[in-house]
């Protein structure tokens, strides 16, 4: 499977990344918006065997959500492989009572996409980041923003390989701002992709927010992706609005929205120092429930993360 800059989320499956030719070792199914023994019965239903090798693309996985799907014909459902560490993955089943459709806020115009000058950057720095990928499992070490305002990363030929982007992107940043603003969502997600690497904080989270509620679900994914890369740069009015579009998507989305509005949520909260997020009741609600019931190291990891913030500074959790 390639790992590239375009999104790679497919309609009935998303695949979060697996190696490209390794087999991967399936380590858990986790459900997540469904109480109880019911979770064992989707597991079963899914005909996935814990412990057994599978390919990234293996049809086993399409044909496990659309099992579930048919076993529960009036729920929302969503499926995800998730990589873990030493080729291992989750597979992850979100329920909810309908699709997650936020209100959409932003504009679009038509226009040109990314400047054509990019894409030998984008395609070297997308070969560079699937070697690491390939060569290391998925383990390619900690994601910083740098002191230039953009995504780092602590391996050296991913580093390197950053660096060349982040130049090139910096010289066209005005047009990647501009192709941010496409009906196209394909070329929004480019766009906004590559604002990672634009050296502009400020704008990529200003950018980001309307999109943070986009039909697609691709640029919904990358715009919260950004919020919580830059979320040093959100000011207090923006961080209010940024954490009530991300407590809408804990309440009411699928797994990847969950996954990346908790993860919002988390980096806001560092961000706020001492003082501790004005989170209402009714989210925070959930994310103790979803620290209490996810075995998904992402969502898991990230509730129980906020949780511990909030009760290092005494706030109700």
């Amino acid at each position: 499977m390639r790992i590239g800059l375009a999104s790679f989320l497919a309609t009935t499956i998303s695949l979060l990344w697996a190696p490209a030719a390794l087999g991967i070792t399936l380590s858990n199914i986790d459900v997540v918006g469904i109480q109880g023994a019911d979770k064992d019965l989707v597991r079963s239903t899914t005909r996935l065997v814990i412990g057994n090798q599978y390919e990234a693309r293996d049809p086993a996985f399409v044909s496990a959500c659309r099992l579930v799907r048919e076993q529960y014909p009036r729920a929302s459902v969503s499926c995800n492989l998730i990589a873990r560490a030493n080729n291992e993955a989750t597979y992850a089943i979100a329920f909810s009572a309908s699709g997650y459709t936020p209100r959409y806020a932003g504009t679009c115009v038509d226009g040109k996409g990314i400047p054509e000058a990019l894409n030998r950057d984008i395609e070297a720095f997308e070969r560079a980041r699937q070697s690491v990928f390939d060569e290391t499992g998925g383990r390619s070490g900690r994601e910083f923003v740098g002191m230039d305002g953009s995504l780092d990363y602590q391996d050296p030929r991913l580093h390197e390989a950053r660096n060349k982007l982040a130049s090139a992107v910096a010289e066209e940043r005005a047009a990647v701002l501009d192709a941010a603003k496409r009906c196209n969502p394909d070329i929004k997600v480019k766009a906004l992709e590559l604002l990672q690497y634009a050296g502009a904080p400020k704008a990529a989270v200003e950018t980001a927010m309307p999109e943070a509620t986009h039909p697609d679900p691709a640029v919904r994914n990358i715009s919260m992706r950004l919020l919580e890369t830059f979320a040093g740069s959100l000011d207090s009015a923006s961080t209010e609005h940024v954490l009530h579009i991300a407590c809408d998507a804990v309440q009411r989305g699928g797994f990847l929205d969950v996954n990346k509005a908790l993860a919002v949520i988390d980096a806001l909260e560092a961000k706020a120092g001492m003082q501790a997020l004005k989170i209402d009741a009714a989210c925070r609600a959930e994310i103790v429930r979803l620290s209490a019931e996810s075995d998904s190291p992402q969502i898991g990891g990230f509730a129980n993360s906020i949780i511990r913030q909030r009760k290092d500074k005494g706030a109700p959790t």
